[in-house]
């Protein structure tokens, strides 16, 4: 169903897509999951061709890029291949917010990459390559400060792969002291439209905002009003830290499944309708989405969606009975 453009993105045709999901949504998701998963493993044969050294891999991706899950479907594989894999988040190497650098509004920059500990980063990847073992810190999202007594040591031998995912994770300021011939790095975002023949529904960018708004909506109580006010500011954030890197990535991985808006459907439409006390520069952005997103059939079946699949890291994981 993937099609690729001269662009380089990949095209997915929402009539399919509808039809598909009319017919058998199961074998839709099948589809798209297997796309995904095929991409991992592609990367994970052609880096197990050389096993005598451990690998460090810098896994970064834009908001919402589905970056988290597929660090840890990258590290499943390779466990899967015969290879221990340890994932370490960049967020763990936060700054306290006192020393965090202000963005132009004058509030605390999460986005920059300053926001980060560079030279701690840096010994901790230094340690893992030449001497096998170092010991992060855990950052505590309550208090925005370090976690007292929150040191983890990480300890690898022979042909262990250590992932280290994270919004700046192609920045070369992180790897300054081993040098880049021992990392390889993955860019994971979306990059596929949904097209209607030649015109386009939604962009990579559309299909991030919608994954962040059902998240935040979900995990952090957040309006989709409230989402798309900070979401500019985000995405400049993108522009300025992370997309001048994404052509020094060794791996592009595109983590787009066909039939997300067909269950972000259910999910944002409601919302999306009630549009009483929003701010008038967002009217118009929010009811266009909802015009584009209600071009898709409804699947309103979550349970058929995998416990490992990247709309899990947007919708939550499936209840356990």
């Amino acid at each position: 169903m993937r099609k690729i453009d001269p662009f380089h993105y990949g095209t997915i045709e929402k009539d399919e897509v509808n039809q598909q999901a009319i017919q058998n949504y199961f074998q839709l998701i099948d589809q798209a999951e297997s796309f995904y998963h095929k991409q991992i493993h592609a990367v994970v044969t052609q880096m197990s061709e050389n096993r005598d050294k451990t690998d460090i891999i810098c896994l970064s991706g834009p908001s919402a890029s589905g970056k988290t899950t597929t660090a840890y479907t990258l590290a499943r594989s390779f466990q899967s291949n015969g290879r221990k894999a340890r994932v370490i988040s960049l967020d763990d190497f936060y700054l306290n917010t006192n020393q965090t650098p202000l963005n132009r509004k004058g509030k605390p920059d999460f986005e920059s990459i300053y926001a980060l500990d560079i030279e701690r980063i840096n010994r901790c990847i230094d340690e893992l390559v030449n001497k096998g073992k170092t010991i992060i810190p855990t950052f505590d999202f309550h208090t925005h400060s370090r976690l007292e007594g929150g040191e983890k040591e990480i300890v690898i031998s022979g042909d262990d792969v250590v992932i280290i995912e994270g919004l700046h994770g192609l920045n070369p300021l992180l790897t300054q002291v081993v040098g880049e011939d021992k990392v390889t790095r993955i860019f994971a975002s979306v990059r596929s439209r949904f097209k209607d023949h030649d015109r386009v529904i939604l962009t990579p960018q559309d299909v991030r905002l919608m994954r962040r708004m059902v998240r935040d909506r979900n995990s952090r109580n957040t309006t989709p009003e409230e989402t798309m006010a900070m979401w500019d500011e985000v995405c400049e954030g993108e522009s300025q830290y992370i997309n001048p890197y994404r052509d020094s990535a060794d791996f592009k991985l595109d983590t787009t499944l066909d039939y997300e808006p067909n269950i972000f459907h259910s999910y944002l439409l409601p919302f999306l309708e009630d549009r009483r006390g929003i701010a008038p520069e967002h009217y118009r952005k929010l009811d266009d989405l909802y015009q584009r997103m209600d071009e898709f059939f409804d699947i309103n079946d979550v349970n058929c969606i995998p416990q490992d699949s990247v709309i899990r890291e947007f919708i939550g994981k499936k209840e356990e009975k």
